[in-house]
């Protein structure tokens, strides 16, 4: 491993030459091609390297304890090679701080690309306006992808294999004036916050306000509610929708939502009335246990389903991934596995299964419940509790895009 990581580092800097930032992603894009590191380079190489190495490189981490095992493997005077190790999916859509590109060296990834439409800028370090879904791919081992600096490479990860093998080429430097941020549907970036030298913190008073916060809720101070509120309401456009989303629960469940939401409108604009929405998409993302789906056809459905807003790009996707199979089929006996393994938060009876299958078809009202006379005999007065539980079943927010 010692030798190619050696090797892949010289290849770059013939190919860089130290030109500029910009010029980093060619140039990584073009060594990571050259370098046939699938197999080289695996768990087995990178124990070893762990146990045998007593100079490790300086760390180039910008996730730090939180995220996934991550081990800095080769570092130059402007860029390092990063290996990290997956076993969950990256959740949250976001762009990059520095140029590079990456590789998965084991484990396939649905590579999910993004663009902002930007309608404005409420304050600094928050964009609003439409996100849009540019590009999907599948990322086979050996295949790169490039990283711009700021919004151009604004992507999300799905890591299907357990575990995911990936190399990251990327520079130390940022380029001037580039700021980092998260993207969330249906049209809202925030700017991330990270220790340095990753990035900007996180502001004194964000922190020191929400611990403030915290106690009094913890103590059941009656000042707690009116304490969250003039939080909310006093900060800036970032602090503001960072606190109203680290406590929307807190706020739903103490009838305070509307007012608060209402209050930010006036003071920020239109573009507050997406935040329920915001909300809504991170609550569906948490919902999945991601650890318990060990399987790579459990893993690429839920990614799919919380990637498109439509059946028909999903279908697509899964006849190209399993070609020959009933794709209605594959989607309830996948969905079926995932239920057994407790990985979703809602779950189907065997009735409720055999009305999905019919819905899956398009078919609703009566041509539903002549389709499922075919296969079963519905009771006296059963055609209500059937056509009672379709509505549920379109109505559960994971599966809302098989029924566009």
């Amino acid at each position: 491993m010692r030798e190619q990581i050696k090797s892949l580092a010289k290849e770059i800097e013939r190919e860089w030459r130290g030109g500029s930032i910009a010029a980093f992603t060619g140039a990584a894009v073009q060594a990571l091609g050259k370098a046939d590191l699938v197999g080289a380079i695996d768990l087995a190489a990178l124990t070893a390297w762990t146990l045998s190495t007593d100079e490790f490189p300086e760390e180039c981490n910008p996730f730090g304890d939180a995220g996934p095992p991550a081990f800095t493997v080769f570092r130059g005077e402007r860029f390092v090679l990063n290996l990290y190790l997956y076993l969950t999916p990256d959740l949250f859509i976001h762009d990059h701080g520095f140029a590079g590109a990456f590789v998965n060296l084991a484990g396939d990834s649905l590579h999910c690309s993004f663009e902002l439409q930007i309608e404005g800028e409420p304050g600094p370090g928050v964009l609003t306006g439409k996100l849009e879904l540019r590009k999907t791919e599948l990322l086979r081992p050996g295949m790169v992808a490039p990283l711009m600096p700021g919004s151009a490479s604004a992507h999300r990860v799905w890591h299907l294999g357990r575990p995911t093998i990936v190399l990251v080429a990327r520079t130390l430097e940022a380029p001037r004036g580039v700021i980092q941020y998260q993207y969330d549907a249906p049209g809202l970036a925030t700017r991330i916050v990270r220790p340095p030298p990753y990035g900007p913190e996180i502001p004194w008073e964000y922190k020191k306000r929400s611990k403030m916060f915290e106690f009094l809720r913890e103590a059941g101070h009656a000042s707690a509610n009116a304490y969250l509120q003039e939080m909310i309401l006093a900060a800036d456009a970032w602090a503001a929708v960072t606190h109203l989303l680290d406590h929307w629960n807190y706020l739903e469940e103490s009838s305070l939502l509307p007012r608060v939401l209402e209050k930010m409108r006036g003071k920020f604009g239109a573009w507050v009335e997406g935040i329920p929405a915001v909300s809504r998409g991170i609550v569906l993302h948490r919902s999945v246990d991601w650890d318990a789906l060990r399987e790579e056809g459990p893993r690429l459905l839920l990614a799919l389903l919380l990637t498109y807003s439509e059946k028909r790009p999903i279908e697509e996707w899964i006849a190209r991934s399993s070609p020959g199979t009933d794709v209605h089929d594959h989607i309830v006996t996948v969905l079926q596995e995932a239920w057994e393994m407790e990985a979703l938060d809602t779950s189907l009876d065997q009735a409720g299964v055999a009305i999905l299958r019919v819905m899956l078809r398009g078919l609703e009202g009566n041509q539903l419940l002549c389709e499922l006379r075919k296969e079963f005999e519905i009771p006296l007065g059963g055609e209500r509790t059937i056509l009672e539980t379709a509505s549920q079943i379109g109505e559960i927010e994971l599966l809302k895009p098989l029924f566009r």
